[in-house]
């Protein structure tokens, strides 16, 4: 960034693992005041839901492909790469509407940014990323009725974790 001349301003709660005092070149850490993590973490919910909603849909995706070959749960392999790339893909689908509406919801404005996007559009895309998210999840659900380890269906945290 110091080469392309670009100043960062990084925003952090008061979590005692960002320390106050760490001098950093071109970027400026600015803390939130005490007591507002809770309204900032709308923010972070949703950002973190539709990125969950994304790797959700390519780990489906891959449990069904995978199922129809399969004879045992044992025999679905994830590798690390497929995460990788999971968390890639899940991460470039979060669209810009959705990160500059948690900015906004979180009381983060500029006019120019926000122009355009109104009330219902804010709540139509979140209702979207909610819906998609049930979908995976019962998706994912008719999956696991079919697999089994050991015998026993496998439920969604066997399968997640």
């Amino acid at each position: 960034m110091r080469k392309q001349k670009k100043h960062i301003l990084l925003f952090l709660d008061n979590a005692p693992v960002h320390p106050p005092d760490v001098q950093l070149e071109n970027i400026k850490l600015k803390f939130f005041p005490p007591n507002t993590t809770a309204k900032i973490q709308l923010m972070d919910q949703a950002v973190i839901r539709a990125f969950k909603v994304y790797y959700r849909r390519h780990l489906v995706k891959h449990i069904i492909t995978s199922a129809g070959i399969a004879v045992t749960a044992d025999d679905i392999n994830i590798t690390a790469l497929d995460v990788v790339y999971w968390i890639q893909g899940a991460c470039e689908a979060v669209s810009e509407t959705t990160i500059r509406n948690t900015f906004k919801s979180a009381g983060f404005e500029k006019q120019s940014v926000i122009d355009g996007i109104d009330s219902l559009q804010q709540i139509s895309i979140t209702d979207e990323i909610i819906s998609a998210e049930d979908k995976s999840i019962e998706e994912l659900d008719r999956v696991l009725r079919h697999l089994t380890i050991g015998g026993k269906p496998m439920s969604d945290y066997d399968i997640m974790w």
